[in-house]
């Protein structure tokens, strides 16, 4: 099964939606922030997971959007919403169901003990949070 134009649409979408909601923001080490995002992204192969590829690279872009940019949420009908660096108006990314909550699973909380939120994880089930995070840790 090939890689459907919707599917790289969403990914493009999510890649662009992420890069503007951590403009600005380093890693540590101080290079840009997106690029931690491409590097986790990049490891979800269209080929080899074709049933949840899509969504996992959707949560990848988008996985620290909630913990590390202030104001940032997800609507009840999934939208995730997050403000604008140039106070413009927000922007917004439909979730399906499954990413919404793979992006709610791996948000860490700060009173979230660290064990006790990757239990969470592996508790849920939800294989695209469980395999973003192995990704996200590797």
């Amino acid at each position: 099964m090939g890689l459907q134009e919707r599917d790289f649409n969403r990914w493009t979408r999510a890649m662009l939606f992420a890069s503007s909601a951590h403009q600005g923001q380093t890693r540590e080490t101080g290079e840009p922030y997106f690029n931690h995002l491409l590097r986790v992204a990049d490891r979800f192969d269209y080929a080899s997971w074709p049933a949840r590829a899509s969504s996992a690279r959707v949560v990848a872009f988008l996985h620290d959007l909630l913990e590390d940019c202030p104001g940032s949420y997800i609507r009840s009908d999934n939208m995730l919403v997050t403000p604008r660096h140039d106070d413009e108006v927000d922007d917004f990314f439909q979730l399906d169901p499954l990413e919404a909550d793979a992006l709610d699973l791996l948000t860490h909380g700060p009173c979230d003990p660290y064990v006790r939120y990757i239990d969470r994880i592996i508790e849920s089930e939800n294989l695209v949070a469980i395999s973003v995070k192995i990704s996200d840790i590797e």
